[in-house]
C-alpha cells in the first residue's frame, strides 16, 4: 500500500469515526423528537405522508413544526446512515461485526421510516406507535454496536467482548433486552391510554391490589421497572439493590431470587397483580367465583 492510499484510508477512517458517532447521536435526538411529538399531540399535525398537506414545505404552526422537524431529522439520519454504510463497506470490509451492524442499521432505518408513514396513515393506531419506537431502539442498538466495532475492532479473541466472562456477557445482554422490553411495554401502555391510570405512588390510586385492567397494566410496568433496575444495578456493581453478592456462574442474573426479602417483594407483587386480574375477569360473574379464588390464594 503506497503512502497516498494509506493517507486516504486514514482520512476515511477519521470520517467514519465522526459519521458513526454523529449518527448515533442523531438517532438519540430522533427518539427524543418522537417523544416531544407525542406529548405535544403533534403526531397528526401533518395528516398525510411523506408530504405535509400535500406540500414539501407547509405553512407552519407549533404542532406542524414539531412533526415536520421530526421528519426532517429522520431524513438527515437516513442520509448519515447510508453514508456510514458506504464508507464501512469501503474500508472495514474485513470487520464482520461493523459490516453486520451498519447493514442492520440501514435496513432498520428504512423500516422505521415506513412505519413512521404507517403511524400517520393509521391515525396513530395503538400498535403503530410502539412498533415505530421499537424499530428506533433497535436502530440505536445497531449503531452502538457499529461504534464499538469501529473503536475496538472486530469481536475476535482479543476484543473487549471476548475478554468478558460468559456470566458478564449474559448479564449485560439480558439487562439490555429487559430495558428494551420495558421501553416498548411502556409505549404500549401509553398508546392504550393507561399511562395515567395509577394516579398515586407507590400504591395505585390508594389500592394495594389493582382491580381494573388499566391499573393492572400500569402497576405491572412499575413491577417490571423494579426488576430491570435491580438487574442493571447488579450488572454494574456485581451486587443487587440490597447489596447481596451474586455468587459464581450464571447465578449473577437471578441472584435476587436467592434473597428472601427481595423474592418476597417480587413474587408477592406479581401474585397480588394476578389476583387483581382474576377479580377483574370475574367482575360480572357470580360472586362465589371471587370467594373461590380468594380461598385458593389463601391456602397456597
Amino acid at each position: 500500500m503506497n503512502s497516498s492510499t494509506h493517507k486516504q484510508n486514514t482520512n476515511l477512517h477519521k470520517t467514519l469515526v465522526f459519521l458513526a458517532g454523529s449518527t448515533l447521536f442523531l438517532a438519540m435526538i430522533q427518539v427524543t423528537l418522537g417523544a416531544i411529538v407525542r406529548v405535544t399531540d403533534s403526531g397528526l399535525a401533518c395528516p398525510d405522508w411523506p408530504l405535509c398537506y400535500g406540500k414539501l414545505i407547509p405553512e407552519f404552526d407549533f404542532n406542524i413544526l414539531m412533526e415536520y422537524t421530526h421528519r426532517l431529522s429522520a431524513s438527515l439520519l437516513m442520509l448519515t446512515i447510508f453514508s456510514t454504510t458506504f464508507i464501512s463497506y469501503k474500508i472495514l470490509k474485513h470487520n464482520k461485526i461493523a459490516i453486520f451492524a451498519t447493514t442492520g442499521a440501514s435496513i432498520t432505518v428504512i423500516c422505521a421510516a415506513i412505519f413512521g408513514g404507517i403511524t400517520v396513515i393509521s391515525k396513530l393506531d395503538w400498535w403503530s406507535v410502539p412498533s415505530h419506537l421499537a424499530l428506533a431502539e433497535i436502530l440505536i442498538l445497531f449503531l452502538s454496536i457499529l461504534n464499538t466495532a469501529i473503536w475496538f475492532g472486530d469481536f475476535n479473541n482479543h476484543s473487549i467482548w471476548k475478554n468478558l466472562h460468559i456470566k458478564h456477557r449474559v448479564m449485560l445482554s439480558t439487562t439490555l433486552l429487559s430495558i428494551f422490553i420495558l421501553i416498548v411495554y411502556g409505549a404500549i401502555m401509553v398508546a392504550k391510554g393507561y399511562g395515567s391510570s395509577c394516579g398515586t405512588w407507590p400504591l395505585c390510586n390508594g389500592e394495594l391490589i389493582p382491580t381494573r385492567l388499566p391499573m393492572i397494566i400500569n402497576a405491572s410496568h412499575r413491577f417490571l421497572t423494579l426488576v430491570v433496575l435491580d438487574m442493571y444495578y447488579e450488572s454494574i456493581n456485581g451486587k443487587n439493590i440490597l447489596g447481596y453478592g451474586a455468587g459464581e456462574g450464571l447465578h449473577r442474573i437471578f441472584s435476587f431470587f436467592k434473597d428472601e426479602p427481595i423474592v418476597g417483594g417480587y413474587v408477592n407483587s406479581l401474585y397480588l397483580l394476578s389476583i387483581g386480574f382474576l377479580f377483574e375477569f370475574f367482575d360480572d360473574k357470580k360472586n362465589k367465583m371471587k370467594y373461590i379464588i380468594f380461598l385458593i390464594s389463601f391456602f397456597f
